[in-house]
């Protein structure tokens, strides 16, 4: 899961995150107010999931982007 989720930050980004330790708003400087909204389609699209406003606010880091995309997919 961890490894889907980056691999879709990455182009989303268009990074390389295979040398950042923490993937997170502070650690990314491209993860702004339009690729934060990017990022969520594409792991919408990605996961089959919909998520909520209030989970989307939520997601500022690679962990807590896996817990909600795990707990959607459970649902």
């Amino acid at each position: 899961m961890k490894e889907i989720v980056k691999n879709v930050m990455a182009t989303v980004f268009k990074v390389d995150l295979k040398d950042i330790e923490e993937i997170s708003q502070h650690t990314i400087k491209k993860w702004d107010s339009l690729n934060h909204l990017n990022l969520m389609i594409a792991l919408e699209s990605e996961f089959g999931v919909s998520l909520e406003p209030e989970e989307i606010g939520a997601m500022v880091d690679i962990e807590t982007v896996c817990r909600i995309i795990e707990e959607k997919r459970a649902e």
